[in-house]
This record gives C-alpha cells, sequence and structure tokens, in this order.
C-alpha cells in the first residue's frame, strides 16, 4: 500500500522546490499555478484546478495520494517524492536539473559547441579542470 502524501508543509516545499526547478529558462520565477494545471492536463488527460494547486503550493491543503501522482507524472518524479521522508536521490537529481539550467541560461550551450572543435587531449584538460572545480564547490573550505 502507498503511503500518504506529507503534511501539508512539506507537500509544499517539495512542490515549491519543483516549480523552480522545471521553470523556464531564461525566468526566475517558478511554475505558475496555471501552468502547472494546464500541463497537468496536457500530461495526463486529468484536470487539477489553479486555485487547487495555489492551496498546495501554500501548503493550505492536505494533499490526497491521487493529486500526489498526477504532480508527480507532470513533473517526472515518483509519487514516493512527495509521500517518503528520504527523498535524497530525487534532491541530488533536481540539484543536477538547476545546474544544467544554471549552464544553459549561462549560454554554455555557446562553450559547448566551441568544444566539439577541439582536440581529445584538449577535452581532457577541459574536464580535469570542471573535475577540479566541481571539487572545489562541494568543499568550499579547502583551499587550492
Amino acid at each position: 500500500m502507498a503511503a500518504k502524501p506529507s503534511d501539508p508543509a512539506r507537500f509544499a516545499e517539495r512542490l515549491n522546490r519543483l516549480r523552480y526547478s522545471f521553470r523556464p529558462l531564461g525566468r526566475d520565477d517558478p511554475l505558475t499555478a496555471k501552468e502547472i494545471s494546464d500541463g497537468v492536463r496536457e500530461c495526463t488527460g486529468q484536470s487539477m484546478s489553479e486555485s487547487s494547486i495555489r492551496y498546495l503550493i501554500n501548503g493550505d491543503r492536505q494533499p490526497k495520494l491521487e493529486t500526489a501522482a498526477l504532480l508527480a507524472r507532470y513533473f517526472g518524479v515518483s509519487t514516493s517524492y512527495f509521500t517518503d521522508c528520504d527523498v535524497s536521490a530525487v534532491e541530488a537529481d533536481l540539484g543536477s536539473m538547476e545546474l544544467l539550467r544554471q549552464l544553459k541560461d549561462a549560454r554554455v550551450t555557446h562553450v559547448a559547441a566551441r568544444l566539439a572543435e577541439v582536440s581529445d587531449a584538449e577535452l581532457e584538460i577541459f574536464a580535469s579542470f570542471v573535475r577540479q572545480e566541481e571539487n572545489r564547490r562541494a568543499d568550499p573550505g579547502r583551499t587550492r
């Protein structure tokens, strides 16, 4: 038997994390209730009103399992993202998505296109630099 969705505040926190993670490139604001409502309808064929979504966003309503399932399907996460206590795997994926979003926002696409023109040796140097930067960000207290 599937677990029930978490309390309204935790559900709202997780929903809002998804709203920010899936916002369109170049936009600071999260997905709106209307965008989610339209997306759920398009993705699942089921209706979910904007007002119901706003209640969930604000933590003003106890979500039903069916609601969590519809939102999970729309956002491409498992329903357990809304029902389980430990969602570290999904959070890690969302963190990676956010990094990709930032890279796209920073127009890294242009850099990636240029990388296609470099030699394998030059590409390895670049990859080494990226790994060093990832390690530095993972441990900000570490000095070079």
